[in-house]
């Protein structure tokens, strides 16, 4: 019976450190686009992953000032 509650106990923190992820993501998104962010489905998991997948900030290339005229 302990290992059935070890499991148990590894789920529920498994689930809470996804919905932090989520509740984190949501706030980061209603910050940048409020709109997207009410449009957003926070149901699908690959909808998450998508939002997730960006670099982070150290690997990411810097913005030019000006797009060269074409």
């Amino acid at each position: 019976m302990t290992d059935l509650q070890v499991l148990t106990a590894r789920r529920e923190d498994l689930m809470a450190d996804w919905v932090r992820g989520v509740n984190r993501l949501r706030e980061l998104l209603a910050s940048i686009f409020p709109a997207l962010e009410r449009a957003f489905d926070y149901s699908t998991r690959s909808a998450l992953v998508l939002l997730n997948g960006r670099r982070p900030p150290a690997s990411a290339r810097p913005v030019p000032a000006a797009c060269p005229p074409t």
